[in-house]
């Protein structure tokens, strides 16, 4: 489809090819004859133009500068017939315009006062009668001799013969003759024909001439050209004949020089491939050459382009149509996936591979929506983390009390341990974690009940129970005492 418009203007084109190179013809014509002002050679060629059926603007600019040139020469019968042929030819034209502002004639001529011709007695003769008066058929008497009795002829008597009768009109001519008719003769000699006269028909009797009715002779008054302008009403001014020629020269050459500007852009245009760029240039090309004589040029090459635009512009809406029908299918089936990643990438692949889709904002905007979605589930998951590592970080720190906390409680352990050694062979009776001490030795005759230590308790002392490894709150004055662990029930000794 987008080589139809190329066939179709260059159709143009050549048919254009044809006539464009008159155009620079003409005006080389008028450069070469404004160098002198009397190039006869191309004064013809302007000659030439001016009698052709070119556009009417070449015409008169033409006619002008002949007119003028005639009237710098001071042929003023030819000036004056160019001026005339101007006014009547192209009474509405810029030309004619300017050539009724100019004094081109000023004076009227004296003898005939402007008008051209003069009256003058004129005397003619008759060429019928030759100046006689009379009738040339009749002779001036009114009648003519005729033959004859009747229309018939006469009629003779006797035997049957074989005999011809003869017709004849008013003016004695025949007109009718039969030979197939039998009269009786009535002796063997024939009989005298009697003459008679009838009226003249040409003169209808009167026996004057019917050309100058018997007056050959007639004086009357005539128009005839005037002898002193030799028909020319008025004078010329040679001075202004010559101002005004180069103004018309140079007029005419801007002219010419437009439309073959306007030629050039319609070639340049109809080379051009794609339509919507051509309307693109023509628009521009119809106001930058709006004042060219033939603009029509390229308005007749926007009327096609415009209509095989139309054209293209029908099919790319159809297509523009099917490709909406096939997004909106492909943009609902992204829409219905449950994976928001595998959309997004889906929706990514799709811009990549049409980034000219009618529907690309509204993928954008599904984009976004499921970008911002993702965003959201990944710093939910971030949060989610954070928490886990707080509460495992958490877990680890709790840990890591308690075993300093052990770790405390096992160094006083040693120490107390450490205490015990150096007092020699009663700490070797420490047997599996129990200590066995007599009874005089201990500061409470009844053992006292000792429970497990709150995390938090920070007044009482630590000890562990030798049997079970309980961690056990106990008072700090308890030294030498006897005591019993509430998780194993087994007595033991605090020194």
């Amino acid at each position: 489809m987008k080589y139809v418009p190329v066939f179709v203007c260059s159709c143009v084109c050549m048919s254009l090819c044809a006539e464009e190179t008159k155009y620079p013809y003409i005006l080389d014509a008028v450069a070469q004859y404004k160098q002198s002002y009397s190039d006869t050679n191309a004064l013809q060629v302007i000659f030439e133009t001016a009698r052709s059926d070119d556009h009417e603007a070449v015409v008169t600019h033409c006619m002008a500068i002949y007119t003028l040139h005639m009237g710098k020469e001071n042929r003023a019968s030819v000036c004056q017939g160019g001026y005339k042929a101007i006014l009547t030819r192209y009474p509405d034209s810029d030309i004619a315009r300017q050539m009724r502002a100019l004094s081109l004639f000023p004076d009227p001529c004296p003898t005939c006062k402007g008008l051209g011709v003069v009256q003058k007695q004129s005397v003619s003769a008759c060429s019928s009668c030759l100046n006689s008066g009379q009738c040339n058929k009749c002779g001036g008497t009114g009648r003519v001799r005729h033959g004859g009795v009747g229309l018939r002829g006469p009629v003779p008597r006797g035997n049957h013969i074989q005999s011809s009768t003869t017709f004849y009109n008013p003016g004695g001519n025949v007109i009718y003759r039969s030979r197939q008719r039998n009269y009786a003769r009535a002796s063997s000699a024939p009989s005298a024909i009697p003459q008679i006269t009838i009226p003249c028909s040409n003169c209808r009797g009167t026996g004057r001439c019917p050309v100058c009715y018997g007056e050959p002779k007639k004086a009357r008054m005539v128009n005839v050209r005037c002898p002193s302008c030799n028909g020319v009403a008025k004078g010329i001014s040679t001075a202004v004949a010559e101002s005004a020629l180069a103004t018309v020269c140079e007029n005419t050459a801007k002219l010419l020089n437009m439309a073959i500007d306007c030629e050039n852009s319609f070639l340049e245009i109809c080379e051009m491939t794609d339509l919507f760029k051509q309307q693109e240039m023509l628009a521009d090309a119809i106001k930058r050459h709006e004042k060219a004589f033939n603009l029509d040029l390229l308005f007749g090459l926007k009327d096609e382009v415009d209509k095989q635009a139309a054209g293209l512009r029908k099919e790319a809406e159809a297509a523009a149509q099917k490709t909406i029908t096939e997004h909106k299918a492909l943009f609902e089936k992204i829409r219905a996936l449950s994976d928001k990643q595998i959309a997004l990438e889906e929706i990514n692949a799709f811009l990549a591979g049409n980034p000219e889709s009618p529907l690309k904002k509204d993928f954008e905007l599904h984009a976004k929506e499921l970008h911002q979605k993702l965003l959201k589930k990944q710093k939910a998951a971030a949060r989610k983390r954070t928490m886990l590592v707080g509460l495992a970080v958490g877990c680890v720190v709790i840990l890591v009390i308690w075993f300093l906390t052990s770790f405390r409680v096992t160094w006083v352990r040693y120490v107390f341990v450490g205490k015990r050694k150096q007092q020699g062979e009663r700490a070797r009776k420490l047997v599996g974690g129990s200590m066995y001490l007599p009874a005089s030795e201990t500061n409470a005759a009844t053992p006292i009940t000792l429970y497990p230590k709150p995390p938090l308790d920070t007044e009482n002392d630590v000890v562990v129970c030798p049997e079970c490894g309980a961690l056990l709150g106990c008072a700090k004055n308890l030294v030498n005492t006897r005591v019993i662990c509430s998780e194993c029930k087994k007595p033991f000794v605090i020194h």
